[in-house]
Parts: structure tokens; C-alpha cells; sequence
């Protein structure tokens, strides 16, 4: 748990507000910040409706849309990324791995469900971060996004610890990491070979 910040630094957030001088990129500080209450304690609902807005934000972003909504896009998923980090005087958002969730099954666009999957192996929750990495990891069908199945196994291998390796080597033992696309087949080639699973 984060430490409660002083009286002199709590202030009123309208998530209204807040999401309007977002898009008009007038905002003085990051939802990632009033996400972790680093600018001070907020309701949980106040929290969770600010942390939708942010993916309503990133699921509004089609590729062929100009360049100023895929930044917008991608701000979004970088703040709820962020979110689930505590700094000095914050704390983790407690929501941000349903909202990337969100992103990654429902976002038409390749790059942001991309953002969103990297942004899972952060949460604290590293059990459910590892068990949903690794339902993306086994995803077998070939129209399902080849990178993103990459992006997955890379995630287990390399950034949950002994943990997420032993589970990706579950998966590779059980047959189910089988994905056809160069990037997936690529990437646990390489596991395989730097680990030396038979």
C-alpha cells in the first residue's frame, strides 16, 4: 500500500475533466498518476471510470486513422501500463490488467493490442499475469495476431521470473504452443534453444 500523501498536495478530480483536457492534450497530469494516487487518494469508482475512459480512448484508434488518434491511442494504454507501477508515494491501480485485457481482445489494431500485451507481465497480480500470457501464448488458431502470440511467449520466457518460464515450458511439454506464424514459431525456437527443452 502506497503512503497517504499530504493535505496540501489532495486536490478534486473531475474524471470528466480530466478526460476532456486529455483529449485536447491540455491535461496537467498523467491519468497514470491519478491512477496510482500519487496526486492523492481517490473513490475507487472515480479510479475505474477514469481507467475506462482511458481504454474507450485506445479502442477508438483503426489503423487508417490519422496519426493524432493512434497517438492518442497510445497514450492511453502507456498510462493504464503505468498505472500498475507504484512509484514513491503511490500505489499500483488495482484495475489496470482488466482494461489492458480489454484492449488486447477487443482493439481493431495490431500495435496497441501489441502495447497493451506488454504491458501484463507488469501488474502485481503476477499469477493472473502469467495464467493470461500464457492463454495468448497457446492460441493456435492462424488468425489469431502471430506477433502478439510472440509478444506472449517472449513475456513468459523473459519477464515473470522462474515462474513464468516453468509454466511456458508446461504449455511447450502439453503441445500447445503451435501457433504457425514465423514470429511465434520464431520465439519458442529461441526459448527452446536457450533452455534446452528437448
Amino acid at each position: 500500500m502506497g503512503q497517504v500523501l499530504p493535505a496540501e498536495r489532495r486536490h478534486e478530480i473531475s474524471v470528466e475533466e480530466t478526460m476532456r483536457n486529455y483529449r485536447a492534450r491540455t491535461l496537467k497530469h498523467s491519468p497514470s498518476k491519478l491512477l496510482t494516487q500519487e496526486l492523492g487518494p481517490l473513490p475507487r469508482a472515480e479510479l475505474d471510470a477514469l481507467a475506462d475512459s482511458l481504454v474507450v480512448i485506445a479502442l477508438e484508434y483503426e489503423p487508417g486513422d490519422p496519426e493524432e488518434k493512434k497517438s492518442m491511442a497510445d497514450g492511453a494504454v502507456f498510462n493504464l501500463r503505468f498505472s500498475s507501477r507504484a512509484r514513491e508515494g503511490s500505489e499500483p491501480y488495482p484495475g489496470a490488467l482488466d482494461r489492458l485485457i480489454q484492449i488486447i481482445e477487443n482493439s481493431k489494431a495490431g500495435s496497441i493490442r501489441r502495447s497493451a500485451l506488454e504491458g501484463v507481465a507488469n501488474v502485481p497480480d503476477t499469477a493472473r499475469a502469467i495464467a493470461y500470457l500464457g492463454k495468448v501464448a497457446a492460441a493456435g488458431r492462424e488468425e489469431e495476431d502471430g506477433f502478439l502470440v510472440g509478444s506472449a511467449i517472449y513475456s513468459l520466457a523473459n519477464e515473470l521470473g522462474p515462474r513464468g518460464l516453468e509454466f511456458l515450458h508446461q504449455l511447450y511439454k502439453e503441445g500447445r504452443l503451435t501457433h504457425p506464424h514465423f514470429a511465434a514459431s520464431r520465439m519458442i525456437g529461441q526459448v527452446r534453444y536457450l533452455n534446452g527443452w528437448d
